[in-house]
């Protein structure tokens, strides 16, 4: 799962057909993208500490949110101050789930580059459970065997040109 991810991402700069510009610096968010609505991606989530947007996340369960572990600090007694959001086209809106549980996938202290983990992802455990309809659905998997196809897309919150509010959601 974190090696199609990762292939995901890599594809999607590699095909040429992205005018992203890319900045060293993890707290810029997608630039340059398209304004979508949640119906077309409505396995995104939105991860908040308290009222601040931190990152986006996809609903990979009724109870379960895959995100980039830099986004969840690390200490058991703050996890109560993060929520996530879902069902809603801004990152700001939508019906709220707590987190009740962290999971992480890679070691604690396994840091690459730039003092980023370097298996980035982690599983966040959500109370109560996402209720599925049209606009929240769990992200669907390949099997064992599909094909990669030419085109992929990244989604997120982002801002059509910079210093611009990241309101909107987007594709890549």
């Amino acid at each position: 799962m974190f090696i199609l991810l990762c292939l995901t991402f890599v594809l999607s700069f590699t095909t040429g057909k992205t005018n992203v510009r890319l900045m060293n610096n993890t707290r810029l968010k997608i630039i340059n993208g398209q304004v979508l609505d949640i119906q077309h991606r409505p396995f995104m989530a939105s991860i908040h500490f308290g009222s601040t947007f931190i990152c986006g996340g996809t609903i990979m369960s009724a109870s379960w949110v895959l995100t980039a572990q830099h986004c969840i600090h690390p200490n058991e007694n703050i996890m109560h101050y993060y929520n996530i959001r879902a069902g809603s086209t801004y990152y700001y809106k939508g019906y709220v789930h707590h987190l009740s549980r962290v999971t992480r996938l890679n070691p604690e202290n396994s840091h690459g580059g730039k003092g980023l983990p370097r298996n980035d992802v982690i599983l966040i455990k959500v109370t109560p459970q996402f209720q599925f309809s049209s606009i929240i659905r769990p992200a669907k998997m390949p099997k064992v065997n599909d094909l990669i196809p030419e085109v992929l897309w990244v989604s997120g919150w982002g801002i059509t040109e910079y210093k611009v509010s990241l309101h909107y959601f987007f594709k890549l």
